[in-house]
């Protein structure tokens, strides 16, 4: 992969039946470093979603002929959330609500049909590098949602997926913009907040004494629909005792592929290697955070070119809250010494 440095300690004799002088020997080598491609997609299908605000309605259709024209896809506007629903064959933008007395709000969804594997992220490519040619998009504080299929997946091993979710959810977060964090946000609130206990522990026995998809549900989601959380269990096709997809709800809007693309890829590993773990284990208590990433990298993603992307995504994070908060105590000192200053000034005047 390039940029390894080897280091070796030895040492020399300077002279007969003298002492010895420690040397230290650098090996460079001088291919640089480059980070590892994510490796094959799994192929398990999905459907995305991608929030966005459009002040200008006329801007629909351009953006949905920009699609056409780049990705040579069939996207169809809809003015009407419900009718949009019924149509899967294709692309499709919709209004971001359910009521139809909201439905001339600018709040839309860019929305898939069901993709699947490697093609499904080419196809996602394509879209995007179309959208990106559409007008009038804007995204902040939006939503990226992937929703995996788990129509085929049993009771057992949906629970496995959420209690691997909630196990790792702070390490998730830690590679998360600051707005998708802990439970402030409405349309992706916590779950470790949501389940009753304070330690791993107890949220983990909370999942397992479900009893039901009803039950999951009410657990994991206990104000849902009325508010969305980063792990959601819509109702499936048969209502509330079933389950069709499983919504990751956490990443930020974009029209960045490669961020969507390792974003779905973690998902989608996320679901499918939690699901077939013989057993899901509580961290302990005392578990190094750093430990546990590499837990959630090393053990249930098992893709070593998202880690490394996704470690780097988490450093990023931290610098960017370290320039942040030197920052804010630079602008601190200098209103303390302004303040000081004034104070100085009221002191030499009163004197005069």
């Amino acid at each position: 992969r390039g940029g390894a440095v080897r280091s070796v300690r030895y040492s020399i004799v300077c002279a007969p039946g003298g002492g010895t002088s420690p040397q230290e020997e650098t090996l460079w080598e001088p291919k640089p470093y480059k980070r590892l491609k994510p490796g094959k997609m799994i192929q398990e299908r999905f459907v995305v979603e991608l929030e966005m605000t459009i002040s200008d309605k006329s801007h629909l259709s351009l953006t949905a002929d920009a699609i056409k024209q780049r990705a040579c896809l069939d996207v169809r506007t809809f003015h009407n959330a419900k009718k949009g629903d019924d149509y899967t064959r294709g692309w499709k933008i919709v209004p971001n609500c359910d009521d139809d007395h909201l439905a001339d709000n600018d709040e839309y969804a860019l929305v898939s049909r069901q993709l699947k594997g490697g093609e499904g992220l080419n196809e996602l490519n394509k879209v995007v590098c179309g959208a990106k040619n559409g007008t009038g998009m804007r995204f902040n504080k939006r939503n990226f949602i992937v929703s995996v299929n788990v129509s085929s997946y049993s009771f057992a091993a949906i629970k496995k997926v959420c209690q691997v979710f909630t196990k790792f959810e702070a390490v998730m977060d830690s590679i998360m913009p600051p707005h998708a964090r802990g439970d402030g946000n409405s349309y992706c609130r916590s779950i470790a907040r949501a389940l009753a206990g304070d330690t791993n522990k107890e949220r983990h026995e909370t999942i397992d004494a479900a009893r039901s998809f009803a039950d999951l549900r009410r657990l994991m989601n206990p104000h849902y629909p009325d508010a969305f959380y980063k792990l959601t269990l819509p109702d499936g096709k048969g209502g509330e005792e079933e389950m069709t997809f499983i919504e990751f709800r956490q990443h930020q809007a974009t029209l960045d592929y490669e961020k969507m693309g390792n974003w779905v890829r973690f998902c989608v590993s996320l679901t499918k290697n939690a699901s077939r773990l013989r057993e899901v284990r509580p961290l302990k208590d005392n578990t190094r955070f750093d430990n546990q990433f590499s837990i959630l990298f090393d053990y249930v993603i098992r893709d070593r070119g998202l880690r490394d992307y996704y470690l780097e995504r988490r450093e990023t994070f931290r610098e960017v809250k370290k320039r942040l908060a030197n920052g804010s105590q630079r602008v601190g000192n200098g209103g303390q010494r302004q303040k000081k200053k004034q104070r100085n000034d009221g002191h030499d005047r009163s004197r005069d």
